[in-house]
């Protein structure tokens, strides 16, 4: 049998194969891009403004015309109509109705279905800057937890050494087995704590991966990218006045604003009623005493005395007012935002170099220190295990800085709406 037809099923999965082995890390603008086009809520939200184009299609359309026909006085029940029945004659009709809007409804309309529509484009504009936000800082929880199951592998590498080392001289005779159990327990103690690492890193790339709209979870997924680390070189005026422009949910509220108006000017126009048209044709038969045709012309008007509109021009007012508030409201939460996230920058920018400059040196050279004093046997293993916990611990906390570091960054960016583009 020949394999010929085999191949490219063997081709795909040698292929599939390759790739699985030699999947490419992704860095953390690669993942915001797969997440703003595969992420399924995010697609879902993008129809909003596919309906806000069709509304605008129909706001544009004009009143269908109406065609009637009719037959009157018709002999359907064979009463015979004649001269000594003059019930008919039997007559025929056929018009039509065509209704003119009054001047400046459709435009009217149709403005309305555009502020609708530009509202849409605010708010989509706006979840999609919630969503870059959610994925960036993903992204930085699998970082962190990608460099603390580092952090803690290398801590519990450490101590296997010494676990080593105690063998050696409880065999040689130099060491008590108690002094072995200790460090043997907490090695143990340190393994548990690597698997938990990495297992909080495989979740947080597992969650990475669901905001990127992956419906299938690939075990291969890894990431490659540092810690954020640049300096913010905008103020807080800067950074309150760049939000107050850009933020595209106070765009969507003024945006509001203005649909609010164009829905008044609309539902002012509706006072007046449209004039209707009527053109209609008759025929009559002949029975023996008379036959016609004739044309009617008809003008239909609606006169305003009792419905004048004035509940949807109250309640368009109302929505006036109302998005009115809102916009101050939302200036008001961006100014408070962006004050909290630049405090939250300075703290952390505060903490991380706390660390860096005062912490994470004397911590190594404590463990050095003891753990060299430990090896000629003039420090014990608590001390030992202490100076271990307490460079791990320190470790661990400039992973905590690096990452709050990065994440108000992020958080800058995205309250200055500088994460996301206009349209």
């Amino acid at each position: 049998m020949s394999l010929f037809p085999l191949r490219p099923v063997l081709w795909v999965f040698v292929s599939a194969l390759g790739l699985a082995q030699t999947a490419p890390k992704l860095t953390v603008d690669q993942v915001v891009e797969e997440a703003l086009n595969r992420n399924l809520k995010l697609l879902a939200d993008k129809y909003d403004i596919g309906v806000a184009d069709a509304r605008i299609l129909q706001a544009r359309a004009r009143p269908n015309p109406v065609l009637y026909v009719q037959g009157q006085y018709m002999d359907i029940l064979g009463a015979g109509f004649g001269l000594t029945n003059p019930a008919g004659p039997p007559e025929f009709d056929i018009g039509a109705n065509v209704t003119v809007e009054q001047r400046g409804k459709r435009t009217a309309r149709i403005e309305l279905a555009q502020s609708v529509k530009a509202v849409t484009e605010m708010e989509f504009l706006s979840k999609t800057r919630a969503l870059i936000f959610e994925v960036q800082n993903a992204f930085v929880e699998a970082q962190l937890a990608e460099e603390n199951a580092a952090i803690l592998r290398e801590s519990s590498q450490a101590l296997e050494t010494i676990v080593k080392l105690n063998q050696a001289r409880v065999q040689a005779g130099d060491l008590a087995g108690v002094e072995l159990a200790r460090t043997e327990v907490a090695a143990l103690q340190f393994e548990n704590q690597v698997l938990q690492a990495e297992a909080r890193f495989r979740a947080a790339k597992f969650r990475l991966q669901t905001l990127m709209g992956r419906t299938v979870m690939d075990p291969q997924f890894d990431i490659v990218e540092e810690f954020r680390r640049e300096d913010l070189t905008k103020l807080l005026p800067e950074i309150q006045a760049r939000a107050l422009e850009n933020r595209p949910e106070l765009l969507a509220a003024r945006r509001d604003l203005e649909r609010a108006r164009a829905d008044i000017a609309y539902q002012q126009k509706q006072t007046i009623g449209d004039t209707t048209f009527q053109l209609n044709f008759n025929r009559q038969w002949d029975i023996g005493i008379q036959r016609g045709r004739a044309i009617t012309l008809g003008l239909l008007q609606p006169i305003p005395v009792w419905n004048r509109n004035k509940g949807e021009i109250e309640r368009a007012s109302q929505e006036r007012l109302q998005a009115q508030m809102r916009v101050r409201a939302i200036e008001a939460e961006i100014a408070g935002e962006a004050q909290n996230a630049f405090v939250r920058f300075t703290t952390a920018k505060q903490l991380l170099t706390n660390i860096e400059t005062r912490m994470l040196d004397r911590a190594q050279r404590v463990r050095q220190t003891i753990d060299y004093s430990y090896r000629r046997g003039e420090a014990s293993f608590i001390e030992l295990l202490d100076a271990q916990r307490a460079l791990s611990e320190t470790r661990l906390s400039h992973n905590e800085a690096r990452a709050e570091y990065s994440k108000s960054l992020y958080l800058i960016e995205s309250i200055t709406g500088a994460s996301v583009k206009r349209p």
